[in-house]
């Protein structure tokens, strides 16, 4: 259940770009080296593997697990003494958000009897539970871009994330939500009409 299609590909060329870039930059990291370069390779799997994804389920479950190292980085390396709470901030509103989602893949499980993105996408949807579909992936959506109301944690985050950390944060995360509404988002609203 993994692949790639004509939108992902660039973003995971963009990964390997960004994350290539970090690396070299984050030789400066003196603090808990080991640990710092540990949790820097995990969140780039966990993000290749979000691009690369074509079940829901296994969106989901790479999509937050990208919050524990990000999380981690923020909390750890961060550089202000507000750290901890922007990391908090991230933490929670993308754990509550993403909890839309499940409620979603839980739906179309059901529904549809697969996770898989083929086997929703020729499932013919009534149109409420389309519109259901879209409202709950919408929600996990827009605070993962974010977008307002949704943004409350986004300016925290990238004012204590390490340099490193903002960089993936603005390059990558958010694409990821941006991502999540072309691919799923778009894909509901083109069935509706």
């Amino acid at each position: 259940m993994f692949g790639v299609d004509g939108l992902s590909v660039f973003l995971v060329l963009l990964t390997g770009l960004l994350f290539s870039i970090c690396s070299i930059v984050a030789f400066d990291i003196v603090n808990k080296v080991r640990l710092f370069f540990t949790i820097f390779f995990v969140l780039e799997f966990f993000i290749f593997a979000s691009f690369i994804s074509l079940d829901y389920l296994i969106f989901y479950i790479c999509f937050e697990a990208i919050l524990i190292p990000m999380f981690l980085m923020i909390g750890l390396w961060g550089s202000r003494r507000r750290r901890m709470k922007a990391a908090n901030y991230f933490l929670l509103f993308a754990f509550f958000g993403s909890l839309f989602m499940l409620i979603g893949i839980i739906i179309i499980y059901h529904t549809v009897g697969s996770t898989g993105w083929y086997d929703s996408y020729v499932f013919n949807y009534n149109l409420n539970t389309q519109k259901l579909l879209w409202i709950l992936f919408f929600i996990g959506f827009a605070i993962k871009v974010p977008l307002w109301p949704f943004h409350i944690w986004l300016p925290e985050a990238h004012v204590e994330a390490p340099t490193i950390g903002s960089v993936i944060l603005a390059g990558l995360l958010l694409k990821l939500g941006g991502y999540g509404f072309f691919t799923f988002c778009i894909t509901y609203i083109y069935r509706c009409y």
